[in-house]
């Protein structure tokens, strides 16, 4: 998942269909709840939109919470841009999961290029989620 500096979603993408509303609301649930834990590692006061910790320099936090079966990974740019990454609990190691976030963020910030995508609003365009799936298959070594 991608989630704007105020929070907002701008894109989620699951590896795997899910037709299931549940399960995607599910899914949603856990990217939200993540979301305390960023303003907590990056140093941010509730409400304020400043990153006290924004100048260090490794953006990924890691492995940042687990949920049942699940171990959720955060990525925070200096632009307080999120990557939420929920993988199974024993899915790839935390180095893969870490060029993941690196890769999705440059594919991010091509997108942002785009004439046509407004700026903070979500994405929709297929070749973005195609790429996204793209690089979650070379990942998971499918």
């Amino acid at each position: 998942a991608f989630v704007g500096k105020r929070n907002e979603p701008l894109f989620m993408h699951t590896a795997q269909r899910v037709e299931d509303s549940a399960a995607r609301l599910y899914e949603e649930s856990i990217v939200h709840s993540s979301l305390d834990i960023f303003e907590e590692r990056r140093g941010t006061s509730a409400g304020s939109g400043t990153a006290a910790a924004a100048s260090s320099s490794d953006l990924f936090l890691g492995h940042i919470l687990t949920v049942s079966r699940s171990k959720v990974y955060g990525f925070c740019s200096n632009t307080n841009i999120k990557i939420v990454v929920v993988c199974d609990i024993d899915g790839p190691d935390e180095a893969a999961v870490k060029h993941l976030t690196l890769m999705a963020y440059n594919l991010y910030t091509m997108a942002c290029k785009n004439p046509f995508q407004e700026t903070n609003a979500p994405i929709e365009s297929k070749g973005f989620s195609g790429a996204i799936q793209d690089l979650v298959n070379t990942i998971n070594g499918r």
